[in-house]
């Protein structure tokens, strides 16, 4: 079965979370423990990055639940079943995205990424 340019060539479904960023070409999907960046330019929906494709040392161990986005869309903060809370750095472009900081265990990640962790307490 061929696939068309709308639809999304992977992660496969189910999407935990989906974010979109209106300042930004991009949107973000959570699929497990992974964060899939996706272009909102031609091609719709090309694959731009993942954090499955970084060391497992960089990678949520758990399911991810949440995520809170920048408003300019260079950091994303993603809190995962095991209370842990990543923030990733992505590229101007999209292309890439890398772990910046991880905090374990103080609160839940729910709690954390409602209050917006990408801002100084």
């Amino acid at each position: 079965m061929a696939t068309s340019s709308s639809t999304l060539p992977s992660p496969p479904p189910p999407f935990q979370v989906l974010s979109v960023i209106p300042t930004a070409s991009y949107l973000a999907l959570t699929s497990g423990p992974h964060v899939h960046l996706h272009s909102l330019s031609p091609p719709a929906f090309a694959p731009l990055a993942s954090t499955s494709t970084l060391p497992a040392a960089d990678q949520h161990s758990w399911l991810v639940r949440t995520t809170a986005v920048s408003a300019d869309g260079r950091w994303i903060a993603t809190g995962c079943d095991g209370k842990e809370l990543r923030v990733w750095e992505v590229a101007e472009d999209a292309s890439a995205i890398k772990l910046s900081s991880v905090r374990c265990g103080r609160a839940h990640c729910l709690d954390a990424c409602a209050r917006d962790p990408l801002q100084p307490d």
